[in-house]
């Protein structure tokens, strides 16, 4: 769907059956998901995502479908990759990318698929995430398993504006190994971050960091393109579990760390990443030198454009847990936040729009907006964003007059609105079961939806702000014209 400032809205949906479980103690469903969106020069919207359909509609597709049809207590997931014109209503390409060729039984549900998206001048799209290799895209026009050096490696694609594949590489150790967020930067090189659990990761002489310390660590390669060589393959620091991630009415799930990271004019590299580690090597002056309380955190580090040395780390948090959604540079290299926090105490500043995050009887998250200075230093502006529920923003993105505009997902009937298209949640009916039990004990109701808000310059005005549909915002991205 596409926003414009006022807001009015143009929607499309597409996807397949999905699949449902019901197994004593694990009741739900997963759906088709975008979990990234980029716009070209033309208008022309690019998304991918994670996908448990088998029957997920394919447009020029890259391979086939499993032959057989998966909707209820079977696992069968994949990314998925999708071109639509400006308007949304033409579909240039839509194709499963390294599906499996079969499902198997269903014993708990998967976290989503880390995926990462980039594109160039010439409308071609870069695609990353994580692969174990089964029916990989060839760049014959086939797919094939390839071989990886461990579990998982992380993996880039290269498709034309008519989805072929033009280009692909593996990058990883002995261990899983995934992409989680790239850009194009103006030198034309591909930056990635991502996590890696390999020990024997590749790195290049020379980086900020080459060793591994036995956790899942952080890291970020530069690509030259278009001959895909890596300039520089570094490690950052220690990455960390979120745990108390709100899912509107199931258990706690625990996700995997997923960096984000944006790239300024000169080639400098900001990450940001949810931690639980106290042993970033944060700088003179940071913002915040050490992790607070719990350690459960977010780091914001910034790395020079030749991999070499770290130019800020601070860490960014409260008490309680606090995770990163997304990351975005103005032109003048201030960094925005987003993302949710359980703190009481997170960092906000004097006049912010919400100083003081609203108290419910049960412990819930919150979102939170949060602008950085070029340095690290200094906290520009600090927000909370959110009402008595539930609620947490997954990515944000800053216009030219440093109007940051975040999304997400809420379930507070308070949640802050102006000039919405939607007032008011989606009030779906929830089955509420024993702790082992497969048959409902009973229903309520577990009202939630996504949202997407902007606010000014100062952080302390709320352009506008809206409720949308019935799931969450996971990405979002500006238009040559303005438009989210």
């Amino acid at each position: 769907m596409v926003l414009r400032a006022d807001p009015r809205i143009m929607a499309v949906s597409f996807g397949g059956s999905g699949i449902g479980y019901n197994f004593p103690g694990s009741h739900g469903s997963s759906r088709d998901t975008v979990t990234q969106v980029a716009v070209d020069r033309a208008g022309n919207i690019h998304l991918v995502g994670t996908t448990y359909s088998t029957d997920f509609p394919q447009v020029r597709g890259l391979q086939p479908g499993p032959s057989r049809q998966c909707n209820f207590n079977c696992d069968f997931r994949a990314l998925f990759a999708a071109k639509l014109s400006p308007d949304g209503q033409t579909v240039r390409y839509r194709t499963y990318i390294s599906a499996p060729d079969d499902f198997r039984g269903y014993y708990g549900q998967a976290p989503l698929l880390p995926s990462a998206l980039a594109l160039d001048s010439d409308g071609n799209a870069y695609i990353g995430g994580a692969t174990a290799g089964e029916n990989f895209p060839d760049v014959d026009g086939g797919v094939k398993l390839v071989q990886t050096a461990g579990a998982t490696d992380a993996f880039l694609l290269k498709l034309d504006p008519n989805g072929r594949v033009l280009a692909s590489m593996l990058i990883g150790g002995g261990d899983d190994d995934a992409f989680t967020s790239m850009v194009i930067g103006d030198d034309r090189s591909l930056y990635l971050a991502g996590t890696t659990n390999s020990p024997n990761f590749p790195v290049t002489p020379g980086a900020y960091r080459t060793i591994f310390s036995g956790r899942s660590h952080v890291f970020v390669t530069k690509v030259k393109l278009p001959e895909r060589s890596v300039v520089f393959s570094a490690l950052l620091g220690e990455a960390g579990e979120a745990s108390s991630a709100p899912d509107f009415g199931a258990s706690y799930q625990k996700s995997r760390a997923h960096p984000v990271l944006r790239v300024d004019s000169g080639g400098s590299v900001r990450v940001a990443v949810s931690t639980n580690s106290p042993n970033w090597p944060t700088t003179p002056g940071a913002l915040q030198p050490r992790c607070a309380d719990q350690c459960s955190d977010i780091v914001l580090a910034r790395l020079t454009a030749a991999g070499d040395r770290l130019l800020f780390c601070t860490y960014l948090g409260g008490s309680g847990e606090d995770v990163v959604g997304g990351i975005a540079l103005d032109r003048t290299g201030n960094a925005y936040l987003t993302g949710r926090t359980v703190s009481s105490d997170f960092p906000v500043t004097e006049g912010a729009f919400e100083a003081q995050r609203r108290m419910s009887p049960t412990p819930t998250t919150t979102a939170f907006v949060a602008k950085l200075n070029a340095d690290g230093t200094r906290l520009e502006y600090g927000t909370y964003f959110g009402g008595s529920g539930w609620d947490e923003a997954r990515d944000i993105a800053v216009d030219q007059n440093g109007v940051a505009y975040f999304g997400g997902r809420t379930a507070s009937r308070d949640f802050p609105l102006l000039d919405a298209i939607q007032v008011g949640l989606h009030n779906g009916l929830c089955a509420q079961f024993t702790p082992s039990g497969s048959i409902p004990t009973g229903f309520y109701y577990c009202g939630s939806s996504g949202f997407a808000a902007a606010l000014n310059l100062s952080g302390n005005f709320l352009v506008w702000s809206t409720n949308i549909g019935l799931g969450s915002v996971f990405a979002l991205a500006l238009d040559p014209s303005g438009r989210v």
